[in-house]
């Protein structure tokens, strides 16, 4: 029993070593206050920064309502392990947030376009969809201010497939 334990170890050792992904590089969180994120013109006022408990690194930015195109964030992961990622963002939910905010993912393939409620689903990873992610950091997620108060807080990319 002893020795069919360590064959399966040393299977399992050089299987890892072989493919050489490590749990570290299969995910990648990305908050407000992490490198890779990124405001549109941080020295706007329109900026508003909010501590919150539930918040990815315990504060985000909104958009103080403003409605601007030309504000926008942006996550971009430095990827080290090529293939399909899953894409989450989360938010902070309330009524008073944007029904519609507009979300772009820059990926191997192109762009995807999507808009998110961020009046529901709050405090968690809203999956986007699974897209393909080459090495370096070509590939970002960006957040677009969009009517209601758009919360900035956080976006994940797991990978799911080499």
């Amino acid at each position: 029993m002893k020795r069919r334990m360590s064959a399966l170890l040393c299977l399992f050792v050089l299987g890892f070593v072989v493919t050489g992904v490590a749990a570290a590089d299969t995910v990648i969180s990305i908050g407000i206050k992490d490198p890779g994120f990124e405001r549109s013109d941080p020295a706007s006022s329109f900026w508003r920064g909010t501590a919150h408990k539930d918040a990815l690194n315990g504060s985000y930015y909104h958009d103080n309502q403003y409605d601007r195109p030309d504000l926008y964030a942006t996550w971009t992961p430095t990827i080290t392990v090529s293939g399909k990622y899953n894409v989450y963002m989360r938010w902070i939910a309330h009524p008073n947030r944007s029904s519609a905010a507009l979300v772009h993912v820059v990926h191997k393939n192109g762009r995807a376009e999507f808009q998110v409620n961020q009046r529901e689903n709050g405090a968690q990873w809203n999956l986007l969809g699974q897209f393909e992610f080459a090495v370096g950091t070509s590939g970002y997620v960006r957040l677009y201010s969009s009517p209601g108060y758009t919360i900035f807080d956080g976006v994940r990319f797991q990978l799911v497939e080499e």
